[in-house]
């Protein structure tokens, strides 16, 4: 027996494990995503108040926050934070990821309350972008608001009126597009402008002047 474990303990002998000590570390790479959590989404929505709505807290707390609101809240923080959004658009995006309605209404709720999702601030800087820098006219940046399904007592509120927008920006937009226009015939020239003013929002008797104008004036 005694030489059996002798032998044993040769054969154990010459089984050695590699010494780890000196066998460099494979370089863990951190992950190059980021998390987007409530603080950062309100700082982009210039909200300064940082405190969560009083009955979701005391869910949280009591361990009785509905099953998916979690993920809820990830789906809309990192949806919010690549750009605005209405209400419908949130409601939408969360129904097409699967989230149960009850849970993505308390969601809603949550976001209203605290600044995040605001369907009339999101029609005014929309209104904004499209008049001064796109020189939409009333009729485009309806079609843009419904697009992006802004309630339709918003937009008649946020939409300027024609009078709003002025002349002088129909016929800017004429003689910028004439740039393009130069080399046709004066009358392919209307057609053309008239087209893309009324792709722009505009109509009426104002266009036909501004293109005449543009026209003429080469």
């Amino acid at each position: 027996m005694s030489d059996k474990l002798r032998e044993g303990e040769e054969m154990a002998q010459v089984i050695s494990f590699p010494d780890q000590s000196h066998t460099p570390r494979k370089e863990v790479k951190p992950w190059p995503g980021q998390v987007i959590d409530i603080h950062t989404a309100r700082e982009m929505a210039g909200v300064s108040v940082d405190e969560a709505p009083v009955a979701v807290a005391a869910a949280v707390s009591e361990g009785k926050e509905p099953a998916g609101t979690s993920t809820a809240r990830q789906i809309v923080l990192r949806t919010l934070a690549a750009r605005g959004r209405s209400v419908a658009e949130v409601r939408a995006k969360l129904r097409d990821k699967g989230i149960d309605e009850s849970v993505a209404e308390q969601e809603v709720a949550r976001l209203q309350s605290e600044g995040l999702l605001n369907d009339f601030e999101l029609a005014e800087q929309l209104v904004y972008s499209l008049t001064e820098h796109k020189k939409f006219g009333p009729v485009a940046i309806r079609q843009a608001l419904v697009k992006r399904k802004i309630p339709g007592a918003i937009i008649d509120q946020v939409t300027p009126s024609r009078d709003e927008i002025g002349d002088d920006v129909i016929v800017q937009l004429a003689e910028d597009r004439m740039r393009v226009l130069g080399g046709l015939e004066p009358e392919v020239q209307k057609r053309r402008l008239i087209g893309f003013l009324a792709r722009r929002g505009y109509s009426g008797s104002e266009v036909y002047r501004a293109v005449d104008q543009a026209v003429n004036s080469r």
